[in-house]
């Protein structure tokens, strides 16, 4: 609305910014088994602004759903699908707490209330130094150029195309540089030379499995003393 000599009303809420001091501000892991029908928990302690869920049982997917892109908007982060749109089974709303479920039965892997089948569902919070979540446009030639609020420079970026069936592209520093993972696909991390520009309010890659002007997601991660740590060990093959 801008009409001329209109007088408009409007109102700005700005999401808190003040840095957790407990993990259990920022983070949930519930282990649970769901009754079947319209419910709702308050177990997760917090908002939550992302969440995923994976069934215990083999062969199901897992599933993301975060508060910007829409409680109803879904990725499996075991493929390369397309954003999907959930109507019959899933999450109804991200609450003050937790959140709310629809009524599931056998709609897999997307029943977050199932009642057969017991899942891993996973909570996480923005905040900064901590948790970022960014939705932006490709540019027509195919970059990625966006601003985040995390604060500090992004340790871990899981990034999706959400339109194109493309890869799930994960750069990390945890390797003492630039590296190239993908989500969905078990091959080696390769070095790379982007992101190019990587600071604490912006990123930009010219590189990834992007198309041209289509939309994107990013979950962009970093290390906060006494919450969270990004880093990389060796396995030594034993306990």
């Amino acid at each position: 609305r801008n009409e001329a000599s209109g007088t408009y009303i409007y109102l700005a809420i700005r999401r808190p910014n003040k840095p957790p001091t407990t993990g259990t501000q920022v983070y949930s892991h519930l282990t649970r088994t769901g009754s079947g029908a319209v419910g709702s928990t308050a177990a997760v302690g917090f908002a939550p602004d992302l969440a995923i869920s994976q069934s215990i049982s083999a062969g199901r997917a897992p599933v993301w759903v975060d508060r910007l892109r829409g409680v109803k908007q879904w990725l499996r982060s075991d493929a390369t699908s397309a954003e999907g749109t959930q109507t019959t089974s899933g999450l109804s709303s991200f609450d003050m707490l937790g959140v709310s479920y629809t009524a599931d039965n056998t709609e897999q892997p997307f029943a977050w209330n199932n009642a057969t089948e017991a899942k891993h569902q996973r909570f996480f919070r923005r905040a900064p130094g901590f948790f970022d979540v960014v939705c932006f446009q490709s540019t027509p030639s195919g970059d990625l150029n966006f601003s985040h609020g995390l604060g500090v420079v992004p340790e871990l970026i899981i990034h999706k195309d959400r339109r194109s069936g493309t890869d799930w592209d994960v750069w990390t520093t945890a390797f003492g540089g630039k590296h190239y993972l993908k989500l969905n696909y078990t091959s080696a991390a390769t070095s790379v030379s982007h992101p190019s520009t990587l600071t604490a309010t912006t990123v930009f890659s010219g590189s990834g499995s992007q198309t041209t002007n289509s939309p994107q997601v990013c979950y962009l991660f970093a290390s906060l003393p006494g919450i969270s740590k990004v880093g990389s060990y060796t396995g030594n093959g034993s306990s």
